[in-house]
Formats: C-alpha cells, sequence, structure tokens
C-alpha cells in the first residue's frame, strides 16, 4: 500500500517544486499510482464497488479516469487519498505516491477559510512552516496561478472558475507528486475550463506532477492526455493512447462515445481536436431547420427586475425581461458569476428582487446546483416515487443513502424528487453535472417528453452539446441581462466562443449545424 496522504499535501520543498527524493529516481518511469487486484466493497452494499482492478501510472503521467456514473470513479480516487478513504471492505494492492493534492468536483468542498490569502497559507502553517516560509510559498503559488488580484478577496465573492482554480493552487502549496481531480470541470464555464486545464497541463509538462483526472466530458484534455483508465461496474480497462480509447468505443458502438470530442463520434479517423476534424466535415449535409414553434400561453414572465444580494452591493441582475411559454425547454448559458443561478433563484420565488416584478401564474419547481440540500431522508425510495425511478433508470439506488452517491447519482436523484411535485415550469440549474453520456441522453429524452406534455422546462447550464441539442430555445447572460431567446440552431450557429462542438468543427461547411441530430449521417 501506498503511504498515507494528506488532503493538501506536506513536503518540505519549496511550492511548486517536487521534492529531491523524487528527483533522485534517475528518470525511470517508475509507477506513481498503480493497483493490483483491487477490490472495495461499502458496507452493506449486494456488489463491489470496484473488483479486480489493475493498472499503473507512470510518474510524471497525465490520464484521464472515465467511466459511467457510478462506476466507481470517485471511489477509487478517494481510496488514492488516504484521509478521505470511504469505509468498507479493502482487499489487494494500492500504490499513490505522497504527498497528494485532491481537488473535489464542488470547489466548496475544497476550501477551508474564508479568504484567498488563508486559504493558500492553511497547508504550509498547518505543517509548520513559519511566517517567512509561509509568505514565499504564498506568494509563489498567487504568482503561478495569476491569484494576486484576488488575494484580499473572500472566498464566498469568487465566481466558480476562480473557486475552483483556487482550489487547485491551495492543493499545489504542499508540493504534491501527485493530483488526484474528480471531476473538476463539471461546474466551470468554457472560458473557465480551458483556463484550468491550461494550468493543469503547465504543472504536468513543466513540474512533472502526475495527475489522474476524473471526467464524463473529456473535450480538449483527451488529446493531451498519455493515457485513460475506463471504469465500469467496478473493472478496470487501461488505455495508454487516447485514440487507441476512442477507437475502442467508435467500433463497439459504445454509448459513451457520445462524451468525446465530436470529431471521435463523427467520423472513422477519431480526431480528437477540432483543427483535425475541421477538414473532414466538407462532405456532411445538414438537415433543414424546423419550423418554430407557435407561442404558447405564458408561464412565466420577469418585469424589469433588479436584484443585489445586499444593499449596497452591486447589482446581479438589472432591468432584465424574460417571458417564457408553455410547452419549451429554454436553455439559458453564460459565463461562471453572470448571475445564472441568481435568475432561477429569482424565478423560483426564492430570490426576492428589489425592483420589478415577476408574474408565475403556474406551479414552479427548483433543481438547486447543490442538489444534497433537498435530501431530509435516509433513502432514496423515501424521495422519489418508484414510477420516477424507472423513468430516469435509478431503481438500483432505491435502498441507498443519498448522501452516499456519486455526484451523477445525486443529481438524478435530486431531478426525480423535482418531477414528483408535478410543477408546470420545472427550473434546472446544472442538471447534468456529473451524468455520463446515456444519463445524459435519457435526461434529454425525458425534457422533451415533459415539454410535448406541455411543461416548460429552463436549463441552466454550461453544457453547451446538452444545450445546443435539447433546448427548443437558448438565451445569453451577461452583463444583468439575458438576450430574448432564439431558436437553439440559430442562437449556437450566431456564437463564436459560447457554442457546440459540432458548430465548431462544421462552422466552415454548413450554415447552422449545431448537434449531431442537426446532421444527415
Amino acid at each position: 500500500m501506498g503511504h498515507p496522504v494528506s488532503l493538501r499535501g506536506g513536503g518540505s520543498g519549496l511550492a511548486l517544486f517536487l521534492p529531491d527524493d523524487l528527483k533522485c529516481r534517475g528518470g525511470t518511469a517508475m509507477a506513481a499510482i498503480e493497483a493490483e487486484k483491487l477490490n472495495f466493497t461499502y458496507p452493506d452494499a449486494d456488489r463491489a464497488a470496484l473488483s479486480d482492478v489493475t493498472f499503473s501510472i507512470p510518474s510524471g503521467g497525465f490520464y484521464l479516469l472515465m467511466g459511467p456514473s457510478g462506476s466507481g470513479k470517485s471511489t477509487l480516487l478517494r481510496l488514492l487519498q488516504g484521509e478521505i478513504a470511504p469505509h468498507g471492505s479493502l482487499s489487494g494492492q494500492l500504490h499513490c505516491d505522497s504527498p497528494a493534492g485532491f481537488v473535489f468536483q464542488n470547489p466548496q468542498d475544497s476550501l477551508v477559510t474564508d479568504s484567498v490569502q488563508r486559504e493558500l497559507a492553511f497547508s504550509p502553517e498547518h505543517v509548520g512552516l513559519d511566517g517567512a516560509a509561509v509568505a514565499r510559498r504564498v506568494g509563489e503559488c498567487a504568482a503561478f496561478f495569476h491569484l494576486e488580484p484576488l488575494m484580499e478577496r473572500t472566498t464566498a465573492s469568487l465566481s466558480g472558475g476562480e473557486q475552483q482554480l483556487l482550489s487547485l493552487a491551495a492543493a499545489m502549496t504542499g508540493s504534491p507528486r501527485v493530483l488526484l481531480l474528480d471531476e473538476p470541470c463539471a461546474a466551470l464555464d468554457p472560458a473557465a475550463e480551458e483556463k484550468f486545464l491550461q494550468v493543469l497541463l503547465r504543472l504536468n509538462r513543466e513540474l512533472g506532477v502526475t495527475v489522474l483526472m476524473s471526467t464524463h466530458t473529456p473535450g480538449a484534455a483527451l488529446a493531451q492526455a498519455d493515457g485513460v483508465l475506463l471504469l465500469r461496474a467496478g473493472r478496470c480497462t487501461c488505455y495508454d493512447d487516447p485514440h487507441a480509447f476512442a477507437r475502442a468505443l467508435r467500433q463497439s458502438g459504445d454509448p459513451m462515445l457520445q462524451a468525446l470530442p465530436v470529431g471521435a463520434i463523427l467520423f472513422d479517423e477519431v480526431p480528437l481536436t477540432v483543427r483535425e476534424a475541421q477538414p473532414l466535415a466538407a462532405h456532411l449535409r445538414c438537415k433543414p431547420a424546423p419550423a418554430p414553434q407557435p407561442a404558447g400561453k405564458s408561464v412565466l414572465t420577469l418585469k424589469e427586475i433588479c436584484f443585489a444580494y445586499e444593499k449596497k452591493s452591486a447589482d446581479v441582475l438589472f432591468r432584465l425581461s424574460l417571458t417564457l411559454t408553455a410547452g419549451k425547454c429554454y436553455g439559458i448559458v453564460g459565463a461562471n458569476g453572470s448571475g445564472k443561478s441568481t435568475l432561477l433563484g429569482v424565478m423560483a420565488g426564492v430570490l426576492k428582487p428589489y425592483a420589478g416584478k415577476v408574474q408565475r401564474p403556474v406551479p414552479t419547481a427548483l433543481l438547486p446546483q447543490t442538489v444534497q440540500y433537498l435530501f431530509t431522508r435516509d433513502r432514496v425510495d423515501q424521495l422519489v416515487q418508484a414510477e420516477t425511478l424507472q423513468h430516469l433508470g435509478i431503481t438500483h439506488l432505491a435502498a441507498r443513502h443519498p448522501l452516499d452517491l456519486s455526484g451523477g447519482e445525486s443529481r438524478l436523484v435530486g431531478l426525480g424528487m423535482v418531477l414528483d411535485t408535478g410543477a408546470d415550469t420545472l427550473l434546472l440549474d446544472e442538471p447534468t453535472a456529473g451524468l455520463d453520456a446515456g444519463a445524459k441522453a435519457q435526461l434529454g429524452a425525458r425534457l422533451r417528453h415533459l415539454c410535448a406534455a406541455g411543461k416548460t422546462v429552463v436549463l441552466v447550464t454550461h453544457d453547451l452539446d446538452f444545450a445546443g441539442t435539447y433546448s427548443d430555445e437558448a438565451a445569453f447572460l451577461c452583463n444583468r441581462v439575458v438576450t430574448p431567446p432564439r431558436p437553439r440552431r440559430a442562437f449556437f450557429a450566431g456564437m463564436e466562443l459560447y457554442t457546440t462542438g459540432v458548430r465548431r468543427v462544421t462552422c466552415r461547411a454548413l450554415p447552422d449545424a449545431v448537434s449531431p441530430e442537426d446532421l444527415v449521417l
């Protein structure tokens, strides 16, 4: 077994530099992380979470950890990080170089202080460094991660992208040999995700830090990775080449293929970047855009809404107006910190604007971004009706404690609770976070069914491919106001940066294809 590892890491070298005992390995490709015949079962579980898992990741490797929701990804990462290892029955061999840093999906699970400066100082102070050494380490980390402008800010005032970057910086203050990341980009907008990945690659390429990152949507990270660990029902397959991984999914028709970059989905050559895929799009054709849906009755109207969290604080929403009609799915996209969750709170009546008017003639239900706030019972089947569990494909979770679920499983249980309210308007905050490709497709089909039955759905999401496929109309929230909703193809075809993978690949060949469903394949 590997040495126990600390949440932020210890180490005695300067921040961001590896300890001397790692450097003296002489450049050999020794394993930084490895498992042999690893088995793990949670207490009272009827099947193993991990079964006969064997793999090896060399020192300095950059590997992705993928698999369906509930396949054991979070369990494996937490076992590698000794201090947050789950309770249960463990057998086999498991090693992880220490110290190791850990970054959670939700940055609020990582942050332990109330200010940026204190967050960076926490680990150095915890291991007993003197004041001068702590100051040097904090200053170096702040400079490397470009956090100097944020040093006087509170952690609560940061955007989601800034909080996640701070979590990564705080993990690095302990000079870890290994970084373990549990879906760190799940709630980041495209720009924040790209920035986070660039910093992570610098840590790997320039400092030799070994990276193991779980993800459902690898995006640009797949082309940069050295390999992929694929977990399925607790069993592991290791691919030392991302292209081989993509080809294997394509040849087998695996549903997980839909999570890969769009070039791997569309073309036999499995290109993993937009640049590689664009020349192959010349032969594609797109279907004609459907006729616009007739407007139904109004189910939610916002008129000149102004909202701020405190009397003298800056407005988050200012003179925002929006009208939603029955039977449609609306996608609302925008940057981290732009006010999307705030907008949903105002729509739901959870937040009260200081000016403007909200008209809500039909029952409305909200799925919050942190779904655990909804869990007040000890079993899933005490929260969600049996029929709804079946519709969402999660009957196997009925007897589980909701706080023991993976991120994606928690999201589906929360969605089930919202569906059970019978509300006519459903407000969903990041509903696809933590979901695998198959679960997303099932969710999308369910939302279409609800809209066909007259329900209205509002998706606030950073998952542009999901919004580009399943929303009827989409809008962009920026500078405290929201643009008028437009049909999804017109909206995403008109965007340059906040657009879908299909649009990026086909923009030079096709006028308005934004989803695989828009293509003649």
